[in-house]
C-alpha cells in the first residue's frame, strides 16, 4: 500500500448550510437562521429556520475540515470561476490579470483596491461537521454537512473556539459537542445594515470534555433531549425538553479566551507538571463560574497563580472532587458506554 494516502472527509452533496438565501428577485439576502432546507432530516428535528445546531467535528486536526481564504470570483461558461486566492499577504493568480500570469504568486493586490471594488477578494470560510439530533445526540447522517460563511467575524469565532478547546484539552476536539448559533449584528459602518454572525461554544464542563477524549473521542448519546431554546418545529412535533442546565453547563457565547493567556497558561501547566486531569477537576470544584471561557477569563489571575505557586492545592482539591463525586460532580451529560454502545467515528 502506498504511504501517502490522504484521508478525506465525506460531505453530503445535497447542498450546504449557510445564513443566506436568494429573495424573490434573485438577489442574495442575509437571514437570521441556518438554511437547512436541503436536508429534510434536519428540518424534521430542528424546524425550517433553526438558529442553533449541535455539531461534532470529524478530526482533531482543524485544518482537515476547516479552511478560509480571500478569493476573487468571476463568471465562467459553466458557473463561478475562481480568479484569485489570497491569504491576506500573498495572492495566487489563476488567470492573467494586473500584469501577472496564471499560476503566478505575488504580493496581495487587494490592499491597493478600494473596499467597494468588485474585483477585490472576498472572505470565504468553509468547514465540515456532523449535525446531531438534539433529542438523542445521535449522528444519523454518516456524511458531514458543508457549512459556508462570508463573514470573517463568524469564521474567526468558529476557529477560535476550536483552538480554545484544543489547547485546553491536550489537542482533542473529536467527539466533543459544540453548539453553533447565529444572530444578526449591525454593520460597523451603518446601523441600518445587518449581517448574520455565527458564534460557537463547546458544551460541557472541562472534566466532561476530558472524559470524552479519554474514551477516544467517541460520539455518545444524550441522557435527555437538549433544549436549544429556539427550535421552530410545528406544534404537534414540539419536543418537551429540560432546561440546558439539566443537560450541560454551556460556555458563554460571547466569551473567548485571549490567545496570549492560552499560551501563558499552557506553558505554566507544562512547567508545573500538573496533571491535566487534576487541573480540570480542580477547576470544577474551585470555581462556581460555568464554562471554559468564563472560568479562564473571569478568574485568570487566580488560575495562573495556583498553577505557578500552589500545585499541592490543585492536587488536593482534585482528589477531593473525585472522592466527593456523587455529591459534587456535575450531572451526567452522556449515557455511560456500558449502558448504550457509543457510536464510533464513521470512517
Amino acid at each position: 500500500m502506498i504511504r501517502d494516502i490522504k484521508r478525506r472527509t465525506t460531505v453530503d452533496a445535497r447542498g450546504k448550510i449557510t445564513s443566506g438565501i436568494k429573495n424573490d428577485k434573485g438577489y442574495p439576502q442575509a437571514v437570521d437562521y441556518f438554511v437547512v432546507s436541503d436536508f429534510n432530516e434536519l428540518v424534521r428535528v430542528y424546524g425550517p429556520k433553526p438558529t442553533k445546531l449541535i455539531l461534532y467535528f470529524p478530526s482533531d486536526d482543524i485544518t482537515s475540515f476547516y479552511d478560509c481564504n480571500y478569493n476573487s470570483w468571476g463568471k465562467g461558461p459553466s458557473g463561478p470561476v475562481k480568479k484569485r486566492s489570497c491569504d491576506g499577504e500573498r495572492c495566487v493568480h489563476r488567470i492573467a490579470e494586473y500584469g501577472r500570469q496564471p499560476g503566478e504568486e505575488g504580493e496581495c493586490i487587494c490592499k491597493k483596491m478600494n473596499l467597494d471594488e468588485k474585483s477585490r477578494c472576498r472572505y470565504d470560510c468553509y468547514f465540515k461537521a456532523f449535525v446531531a439530533d438534539p433529542n438523542t445526540g445521535r449522528i444519523e447522517n454518516p456524511a458531514c454537512y458543508f457549512f459556508e460563511t462570508h463573514s470573517k467575524n463568524s469564521g474567526d469565532a468558529v476557529y477560535s473556539e476550536l483552538e480554545n478547546i484544543r489547547a485546553l484539552n491536550m489537542g482533542g476536539i473529536r467527539g466533543i459537542p459544540f453548539v453553533i448559533s447565529v444572530k444578526m449584528a449591525s454593520s460597523a459602518n451603518s446601523a441600518t445594515q445587518k449581517f448574520p454572525i455565527w458564534s460557537m461554544q463547546a458544551v460541557g464542563t472541562l472534566s466532561k470534555i476530558a472524559e470524552i477524549s479519554s474514551k477516544g473521542g467517541l460520539f455518545t448519546p444524550f441522557n435527555k433531549p437538549f433544549n436549544l431554546g429556539q427550535p421552530r418545529i410545528p406544534e404537534q412535533k414540539q419536543i418537551v425538553a429540560p432546561s440546558a442546565e439539566e443537560n450541560y453547563e454551556v460556555v458563554s457565547e460571547s466569551d473567548t479566551i485571549d490567545q496570549d493567556r492560552q499560551r501563558e497558561l499552557n506553558l505554566e501547566i507544562g512547567k508545573s507538571g500538573v496533571n491535566i486531569a487534576d487541573f480540570l477537576a480542580w477547576l470544577d470544584i474551585a470555581f462556581e463560574t460555568k464554562g471554559i471561557s468564563n472560568i479562564i477569563n473571569r478568574h485568570y489571575p487566580d488560575v495562573l497563580r495556583a498553577v505557578k505557586d500552589d500545585r499541592a492545592q490543585i492536587v488536593a482539591l482534585a482528589k477531593k472532587a473525585r472522592e466527593n463525586a456523587p455529591e459534587k460532580a456535575v450531572k451526567q451529560d452522556f449515557v455511560e458506554a456500558d449502558e448504550t454502545p457509543a457510536r464510533p467515528l464513521p470512517f
